[in-house]
């Protein structure tokens, strides 16, 4: 099977596509991940074929983000990157070919935006033509209403699998989403379930922190820069030291100065998720899908700080099921709210019996596997299942 894959958006967008992707190729099918150029290499290491999708280059996206910071509405947040760029992207990709190209000879189309495609490539707005593939939610919806307005339509669900990239107990406990008459397959969250990235050998300096005391709070912005550097190490030194902790901040995409005070805070560069958070006493996050699954299967309880809207949406799953301990404001968070909530993530017996339980639930849940059988079966029957 030739699987076609369109992956817009930031670095975490693609990850998601690019497991699901190498469990595909794992089981001897031919994949192509359609992404930024500034991807191509990360798309290359995966061992899958790269394709371009738009012509934006990192530094109008990074733009994009700085442009999302203090004072607006994280609904807006939102609404401006999909605008602004995952938005612009498409129709570039539309325009010069590209999506026509990738759908072409392609035996099964997945989106990471919930676009349903013809065989010429173009969005899928007729009943005819449409090209089998599967659309992933991982981001929740603000509400269930929101679900009915997106693909795949009624006329296309024969041939448009809907899978979910997260844990049916925790968002979907009594079979809501079902009622707006679409059959959701919830698989899980997907995450690399493989021994952890080894050999993977810490930085000497990260190192020697980690040795030097006990597990450190994780800190973890992750694509989202839209905020002031040199304020947030202030917030997390200061925090630490009211909570008596140490941390270490992960800062993805964003320019974070040196430490003030580095016994407190060691600032990293880039380290797996799934290698420093089992080390880690909790995590602080911003709510997105990577982070989420991470901490849970990490067993670590989360304190959240949604950049967007969808990351506040994923923070009050966390608070309902007892695993996060608080949705803090980016704009009006003080390190007396922050010391608090990371004191109640290490050391609550009620968030520690939840995250345990937690922890043992998505272990448990297939995740990408099962995605990629269902992706198997619905080829296989040809756009049913």
């Amino acid at each position: 099977m030739r699987v076609a894959t369109l992956a817009l958006g930031t670095r975490g967008d693609l990850e998601l596509i690019l497991l699901l992707g190498r469990e595909l190729r794992r089981r001897g099918h031919d994949v192509v991940v359609a992404t930024s150029s500034f991807f191509a290499e990360q798309v290359r290491r995966s061992g899958l074929d790269w394709r371009p999708a738009g012509s934006g280059d990192r530094e109008r996206m990074l733009a994009i983000l700085r442009s999302m910071g203090q004072g607006m509405p994280p609904q807006a947040r939102a609404e401006r990157f999909l605008d602004g760029w995952c938005g612009r992207e498409l129709v570039d990709a539309a325009g010069s070919g590209q999506l026509r190209s990738l759908v072409a000879g392609a035996d099964y189309v997945v989106s990471n935006l919930k676009l349903v495609f013809d065989r010429e490539g173009r969005l899928a707005d007729r009943g005819a033509g449409i090209v089998p593939g599967a659309v992933v939610t991982y981001d929740p919806p603000a509400s269930l209403a929101d679900l009915s307005l997106y693909p795949p339509l009624p006329w296309q669900q024969r041939d448009v699998l809907d899978l979910v990239a997260l844990s049916q107990p925790m968002f979907d406990p009594a079979g809501a989403w079902g009622t707006w008459g679409k059959r959701y397959r919830f698989t899980g969250f997907w995450t690399d379930l493989s021994p952890a990235p080894l050999p993977w050998d810490p930085p000497p300096a990260l190192a020697g922190f980690l040795a030097a005391g006990p597990a450190p709070v994780a800190f973890t912005p992750g694509s989202m820069i839209g905020f002031d550097a040199d304020a947030l190490v202030g917030l997390l030194v200061d925090a630490l030291r009211l909570a008596g902790l140490r941390g270490v901040l992960l800062p993805g995409w964003a320019e974070v100065p040196v430490s003030p005070a580095p016994d407190l805070l060691h600032v990293a560069g880039e380290v797996p998720y799934r290698w420093l958070f089992p080390r880690s006493a909790c995590v602080v996050h911003r709510g997105s899908h990577g982070a989420t699954a991470a901490a849970l299967h990490a067993g670590k309880a989360s304190v959240v700080v949604p950049h967007i809207a969808c990351q506040e949406t994923m923070g009050k799953a966390l608070m309902w099921a007892g695993v996060g301990t608080a949705i803090l404001d980016p704009d009006a968070c003080d390190a007396t709210l922050l010391a608090r909530a990371m004191l109640l993530a290490v050391s609550d017996p009620a968030v520690a019996e939840a995250v345990g339980r937690w922890q043992a639930t998505v272990a448990a849940e297939p995740g990408v596997v099962l995605a990629a059988d269902l992706i198997e079966r619905h080829h296989e029957c040809g756009g049913t299942d």
